[in-house]
């Protein structure tokens, strides 16, 4: 009658020791999946488009005239504005810089365009 107070051991095939530490769960990939999506939310660097929206006669005016802009990539409705990389170096352009969140790569600006008709 002691040996009921003792702790039974399950039977174990092989004689192993049981397996200790976390096991794979369906809620581990969800999980993760939602620090992902957290990390790209709030994450320091800015993971979506960071290019400032302004119109042509600004970007125009102030960029293209000047011989500041690298290139131009047109979209259906959009156009991205490059910079070049030793404009953005100059310190009337640091507070743009500054901005875009450090973006050097760019788009730095983007305007939207009409239809063609």
């Amino acid at each position: 009658m002691a040996d009921n107070n003792t702790p039974q051991q399950p039977s174990n095939p092989n004689n192993q020791a049981p397996k200790k530490g976390p096991r794979f769960n369906l809620y581990w990939i969800y999980g993760i999946f939602a620090l992902i999506l957290l990390f790209i939310q709030f994450g320091g660097r800015d993971f979506t488009r960071s290019a400032r929206e302004e119109s042509f006669q600004t970007i125009n005016s102030r960029y293209l005239q000047k011989g500041l802009v690298d290139s131009m990539v047109v979209f259906s409705k959009s156009v991205d504005v490059y910079l070049k990389k030793d404009s953005l170096k100059k310190p009337e352009y640091e507070a743009l810089l500054k901005s875009l969140k450090g973006n050097e790569k760019g788009p730095h600006f983007s305007f939207t365009i009409g239809d063609y008709n």
